[in-house]
């Protein structure tokens, strides 16, 4: 399994999800979230200011897929969220030993 995890501007939230969904990916969680990379905290319209500094505004998620869903879904990422510009996020994929559904105790890629 692995878990991908990609920092986005909010207003392309509901589109992967929606998209994610209709591929059979329907599990996704979504944390507000602000910060800089390369556009090195620009001040103005849609940023928030934090701890005396300027942040920008953005979504992270996490999606929890198996290992054969990798390309997919950064390809689904990448089409929707991708605008040419600085700021447009990152996409970080890290293995995951297991996971376990805390209902009833499944675990693995059956869970997904």
């Amino acid at each position: 399994m692995k878990i991908v995890v990609a920092v986005i501007r909010p207003r392309f939230l509901e589109e992967i999800a929606e998209t994610l969904a209709e591929c059979g990916i329907v599990g996704i969680t979504a944390t507000k979230v602000s910060g800089y990379g390369r556009e090195q905290r620009i001040k103005g319209a849609g940023h928030s200011t934090l701890d005396n500094g300027d942040y920008e505004n953005k979504v992270q998620t996490e999606i929890v897929i198996p290992d054969n869903r990798q390309d997919e879904v950064i390809q689904i990422l990448d089409r929707i969220a991708k605008t040419g510009k600085v700021g447009d996020g990152k996409i970080f994929i890290k293995e995951m030993d297991n996971a376990v559904r805390i209902r009833d105790g499944g675990s693995g890629d059956v869970i997904l």
